[in-house]
């Protein structure tokens, strides 16, 4: 089916245009088509950012550091000056091909240097960097550069069940 909607008035840009979309949709396709649905816990794989048995390696940054905050990153190297533990779990999921969550429990700030070999198999080996290079594994890397690890996991998620449908009823 094709449908078309009108809305009374114009809906918000960017970001915010997500929720009142999804508001009308739901609306329309639960009048239309007496459609009802559920949700059901749904968690999807993921790994999770812990501290390692021996602690954390970052250095926490201090009120008087002068430093900028910020980033750089290369093929072989991941740079962080008073950035939260978040910029790390976004720049493994982007490594890793897969979300990272953060379980570390770290709060603040940190500047860190992570020097690695990028992965080159997929699914992960506990360490699959190039055995020629001069740096570890990404996440060898990870555990010896900060005292982190990640292990496996699921994200927290919800799928949607759709319970009954109908043909839609007439204009």
């Amino acid at each position: 089916w094709d449908i078309t909607a009108r809305t009374e008035s114009p809906l918000p840009r960017g970001n915010a245009v997500n929720e009142p979309i999804r508001a009308l949709l739901r609306n329309l396709l639960q009048e239309r088509f007496s459609l009802i649905v559920r949700t059901r816990p749904a968690g999807a794989p993921a790994w999770a950012l812990v501290v390692d048995k021996g602690g954390t390696k970052l250095r926490a940054v201090s009120q008087t550091d002068t430093d900028s905050p910020g980033t750089s990153a290369g093929n072989r190297f991941f740079n962080a000056r008073k950035m939260p533990i978040e910029t790390l779990t976004r720049f493994l999921s982007t490594q890793l091909g897969r979300t990272v969550i953060d379980q570390t429990g770290l709060t603040g700030d940190f500047t860190f240097r992570l020097d690695f070999e990028p992965e080159t198999t997929r699914p992960l080996t506990p360490d699959a960097g190039d055995p020629e290079s001069t740096h570890p594994g990404i996440l060898t890397a990870l555990r010896e550069q900060t005292g982190l690890r990640i292990e496996p996991s699921k994200t927290p998620a919800e799928a949607l069940v759709m319970e009954h449908a109908a043909r839609p009823s007439a204009n």
